[in-house]
Formats: C-alpha cells, structure tokens, sequence
C-alpha cells in the first residue's frame, strides 16, 4: 500500500514537473524580438542610443546602442504594445532625436523597423 501511495506521488511531482517544462517552453515561443535600425539622411547610424518601452506598463525596459550597420536588437519579448525613442550627438555636438509609433509585438515575431533621427535644435549647439 505504501509502495503505490509512494509511486502515485511521485508519478503526480514528475508531471508536475514535465507540465512546467513545457509551460517554460510554451512562453519561450511566444517571446518576440525588435530588429531596430536607426538611420540618419538614410545612412545607418553607429552609437545611436536606443530606449525601448513597454506601453502596457509604462517602463522603459533597456537602452542600447546601434552597431557600426546601424542596428540594435531586443530580444526576448512578451507580446504587448511598444515604443521606442533615440538619441544621437555627433562629433559637431549636434543632437539628433527620432522615437517610433506604437508597435504591438505578436506572439514569436521578430520584427524589423527603421527610425531616421532628426536635428533637435534645442538640445544642438548652432553656430
């Protein structure tokens, strides 16, 4: 009696865990990603910082800075609703802003999207 009481408990903790594995996995699949390319003129921008923000929570979630191509990449996502601002001071100390509209990431996508910066005059020392 013992034994199958034992055997029973054990057999119900292994699904137990065998269920929670695959609820892991089931979450990994349903994370997205943002490919982000920040462009000046239409060239691709090296040092732009990056601010992503979960819209649902209101957060900013990371800063990154793009490559020498221009891009940066966020990822493991949930699905949800987001933004992204960038800023950028080149070697003239001009300052360069760009933000993006309201994106909804879906379940496993990775999605691609391009900001063009534009000179923030307030912020940029004019001569």
């Amino acid at each position: 009696m013992r034994k199958s009481i034992l055997f029973y408990v054990l057999l119900l903790l292994f699904s137990g865990l065998i269920l929670t594995g695959c609820k892991i996995d089931k979450e990994e699949e349903d994370q997205g990603a943002f490919i982000v390319t920040v462009t000046l003129d239409g060239n691709p921008v090296q040092g732009a910082n990056v601010e992503i923000f979960d819209e649902v929570n209101e957060i900013s979630l990371d800063i990154k800075q793009t490559s020498s191509s221009g891009l940066v990449y966020f990822d493991n996502l949930d699905p949800g609703v987001y933004s992204f601002e960038c800023d950028y001071e080149d070697a003239q100390n001009n300052f360069y802003t760009g933000s993006s509209d309201l994106i909804r990431l879906i379940p496993g996508a990775t999605m691609k999207i391009t900001i063009e910066l534009h000179l923030d005059v307030n912020r940029s020392i004019l001569y």
